[in-house]
């Protein structure tokens, strides 16, 4: 008997109960696409009530862009090792810059593990109306670093757009990131309930108490089952937990409240080093984290056939393990495309070396294991090391891989040091580490045990921005100059960066805009550039330009005021324009600034004036003048370099000294004259 035909026979009654049973799980299947992740309007308590009706003006905080009533952050361990993060804020708007931060509110989690339901999105409005946040201003989208990346489509984000935002309105925002319900067939379902899961589960947060709008109040409480054990720290602040008991729970509340708003200054500290920090970790030592990720790590460090045979092309010809590991590691950062995704963000655990190989891209992860199992093919042992680049110092006492947001790969020497080298890191000449990994701690995964230990940090020579100016004078004041830039570990990444993708005529408008800079009306003559998709060849720049009327000519006297080097990324990216500071300085680095000026002047003309010889040297920077006459040329040499990368606020007028020498009227003037 066919289908169609057993379909005919069938009683009516049995075809109404299944259109019905069908109509049933229609409906109850659109409504899970319409509702999920999203709570029906939840009731107003009166606490929510009260603190509205109380909430301050912006009269009491003029510098705020809005006031943060109350913000609570939850953590709850379950028995089985699965955690609920909860977080419940409350919000007062007062300018643009409030409506800017918080009228889109974002919440990151790992959708293959974790699903994220938004339980209230609502505004309260100045007049005393409530607006519920629509259903279709709640959605999960990609993470943006990966919008063309699939293989991390489990970088997902929760977005609420809030409504009706506008000066003295107030948020409330309610969210949960929960596990994500496993989908186990009748076998797993089984064999779960006599053999427990593999994974170990752990957990670890970082919270911080302070930040750029003021706060009435904070909170985070851990929710643990009885008897689990956790460690804790907290830095600058002393903030006890409350310790209380709900069933067969401890909780464990730290809580601040009237918390003042931190003021931004340019280049100063990350805010996490600033400001009262918690670290919780229920990791025992660095040896449970490092083998926690190591069991992620070494299967996916292996090598297949066709990634052996791209080894072999690579390295024929190549003997010493010193080439070998140049040739992979180029082939790994300038051909495997990089994903800028921080660590964790899309969990720990690394696609295999063979899908990424096969995908062409690849995050920290990703590119690390691949370069680790390219590596072990050549027969160099390698492996993945955690380093921290927000600039915020790891805390020993707290192990936990959220102390860190980067991977990259350490292979040992001979000497019991290691060569560092960051596959992601593709415009930084082939041997330097970039300068944000300098000087950090880093928890290297050796197959004996992990290790923390430190990143080298390179001198001011090693960090250097050379640059030579040659400029010809005649009696009109018009000048034609050549400037030639030499470049090394920051200045090299910073003209990476900024030039190694650019097509020949966004290269020439730059240029033209450069040469604009000198002065109005300058012209571009020629440029050059070295090959700066070559990261084994130093970085160099040139430009040649003419400007008529430069220096200013009067009866027998001419004034020349010397160029500046008109490339922003050859120049010290360092702020000290304030009269004084609150916070230190961090810069990116040490490093030296120098440049040479080699003046021709008119025949007939000689130098009556130049920048008097100078040298201030200091604990923090060192800075020179010397000008000198040789066969009717006047060369200028001027140097600058930063000895530390972190200025304290209390040595700022050292470091301001040397900077305000360098630009001084006369210490930049040439005055000549003629005989």
């Amino acid at each position: 008997m066919n289908f169609f035909y057993a379909r005919k026979i069938r009683p009516y009654h049995q075809r109404a109960r299944m259109r019905h049973i069908l109509r049933y799980f229609l409906v109850t299947w659109i409504l899970g696409i319409l509702f999920v992740g999203h709570s029906p309007a939840q009731p107003i308590s009166e606490e929510i009530r009260e603190i509205i009706k109380n909430a301050p003006s912006a009269q009491n905080y003029p510098q705020a862009g809005a006031l943060i009533l109350f913000d609570r952050l939850k953590l709850t361990v379950h028995p089985d090792g699965n955690t609920v993060s909860e977080r419940h804020l409350l919000v007062k708007i007062f300018t643009d810059r409030g409506k800017e931060n918080f009228g889109d509110i974002i919440c990151r989690y790992d959708g293959k593990r974790e699903r994220a339901v938004v339980e209230v999105a609502r505004t309260f409005r100045p007049d005393g109306t409530v607006v519920q946040c629509e259903k279709d201003a709640i959605s999960d989208v990609s993470a943006p670093e990966v919008a063309s990346a699939s293989a991390y489509s489990n970088a997902m984000q929760k977005v609420v757009t809030f409504p009706a935002v506008e000066k003295n309105a107030v948020l409330e925002y309610r969210c949960k990131i929960l596990p994500q319900e496993e989908k186990r067939g009748l076998l797993k379902k089984l064999l779960s309930l006599f053999f427990k899961d593999r994974e170990d589960k752990y957990f670890w947060r970082t919270v911080t108490f302070q930040g750029e709008e003021p706060i009435l109040e904070k909170s985070f409480t851990l929710v643990l089952p009885q008897g689990k054990k956790f460690s804790y720290l907290v830095q600058n602040g002393d903030i006890k937990p409350e310790v209380s008991h709900q069933g067969s729970n401890v909780l464990y509340t730290w809580k601040v409240n009237q918390v003042e708003q931190i003021i931004r200054e340019p280049d100063m500290p990350n805010l996490a080093e600033i400001v009262p920090r918690l670290l919780v970790t229920s990791a025992d030592s660095w040896a449970t984290v490092g083998d926690w990720i190591n069991r992620k790590f070494s299967p996916r460090a292996k090598a297949d056939k066709r990634l052996r045979k791209q080894v072999v092309e690579l390295t024929t010809g190549r003997n010493s393990p010193e080439e070998k590991i140049k040739e992979i590691f180029l082939y790994v950062t300038t051909k495997i495309r990089t994903v800028h995704l921080s660590l964790g963000a899309a969990g720990y655990s690394p696609n295999s070396s063979a899908e990424v190989y096969r995908n062409k891209y690849g995050d920290c992860r990703d590119k690390a294991v691949l370069l680790v199992a390219m590596l072990g093919a050549a027969g160099v042992e390698a492996c993945p090391a955690l380093v921290n680049r927000s600039e915020v110092p790891v805390v020993p006492k707290v192990p936990g891989p959220h102390q860190f947001d980067h991977l990259i790969v350490a292979v040992p020497q001979q000497d019991g040091t290691f060569l560092w080298l960051d596959p992601t890191a593709e415009n930084c000449r082939y041997g330097y580490l970039p300068a944000e990994e300098q000087g950090t701690e880093a928890l290297v995964l050796l197959p004996q045990g992990s290790r923390l230990t430190k990143t080298p940090v390179v001198s001011p020579q090693d960090n250097g921005s050379m640059n030579y100016l040659e400029i010809t004078l005649n009696e009109e004041g018009d000048i034609h100059g050549t400037l030639r830039c030499e470049l090394n570990g920051y200045f090299d990444y910073r003209v990476r960066s900024l030039l190694k993708d650019k097509t020949p005529k966004e290269l020439k408008l730059y240029f033209e805009s450069a040469a604009s800079t000198i002065s109005q009306g300058t012209q571009l003559i020629d440029y050059s550039l070295s090959d700066l998709k070559n990261l084994t060849e130093p970085a160099s720049i040139g430009l040649c330009f003419r400007c008529e009327k430069y220096a200013v000519v009067e009866d027998r006297v001419m004034l020349l005021e010397l160029p500046s080097v008109p490339f922003g990324f050859a120049n010290m990216p360092i702020c000290v324009n304030l009269p004084q500071r609150k916070y230190d300085i961090l810069v990116p680095s040490v490093m030296e600034f120098s440049y040479h000026i080699d003046i021709k002047p008119p025949e007939g003309y000689r130098v009556s004036y130049h920048p008097p010889k100078t040298l201030i040297d200091n604990s923090i920077a060192s800075f020179s003048i010397d000008c000198v006459e040789d066969s009717g040329r006047t060369i200028f040499i001027r140097k600058l370099v930063l000895k530390k990368r972190r200025v304290p606020s209390a040595d700022y007028a050292k470091a301001k000294n040397g900077f305000d020498q360098a630009e001084m009227p006369q210490n930049n003037l040439i005055v000549l004259e003629r005989q």
